[in-house]
């Protein structure tokens, strides 16, 4: 498997953490959910990466399970001023691309990148996060909680968009019926 320090592997347990931190030994995931040892790790310098971006967050490389998306730090969660947090940086990354995914959804195609060959969709945040987590505790976790906030609505969005229809009417069913025994109880 080839890949970038900070792109992230599925691990044992199903952890997504950053290459840079795969040592020999450990246990990765592999396409048909065996696990696969690493058994050597050496250091290659390649031109022109590519980042396919999935629904899932994931891809298979080489038989391999990995993710989509980067790592800002040596961890598979994000910290603030050395505080660790409960948000992985799979979840946080796969949360900030639902709104391409939704975009997607609706129409708005043409995708373009920027000089580096990286999204437009995704250079912007990427730039935004590196300077966030370089600024004083107060406005990294400040920015970054209003951030979550704001994208996590345009998650709720495609989750709901994405359900099929007869669960969703299923759903309402269920709690129509719900409030109406909460309701004859009283």
């Amino acid at each position: 498997l080839e890949i970038s320090p900070d792109h992230m592997v599925i691990t044992k347990g199903g952890s997504c953490v950053p290459a840079s931190i795969i040592k020999k030994g450990d246990l990765l995931l592999t396409a048909t959910k065996d696990l696969a040892e690493v058994t050597s790790i050496t250091t290659v310098v390649r031109r022109g990466a590519f980042a396919p971006f999935t629904s899932s967050g994931t891809i298979i490389v080489n038989g391999i399970l990995a993710s989509n998306y980067i790592a800002y730090q040596r961890s598979e969660y994000l910290s603030i001023g050395g505080a660790k947090t409960p948000f992985t940086f799979q979840w946080i990354a796969h949360t900030f691309n639902s709104i391409h995914r939704l975009a997607n959804m609706i129409g708005i195609s043409g995708e373009t990148y920027v000089e580096g060959g990286i999204s437009r969709w995704v250079d912007l945040p990427h730039r935004i996060m590196l300077k966030t987590l370089d600024q004083n505790i107060i406005v990294s976790a400040a920015s970054i909680g209003l951030a979550l906030i704001l994208v996590s609505i345009a998650r709720l969005m495609e989750i709901i968009i994405s359900i099929p229809v007869p669960f969703l009417i299923g759903g309402a069913i269920s709690v129509v019926i719900y409030c109406h025994k909460k309701r004859s109880k009283l």
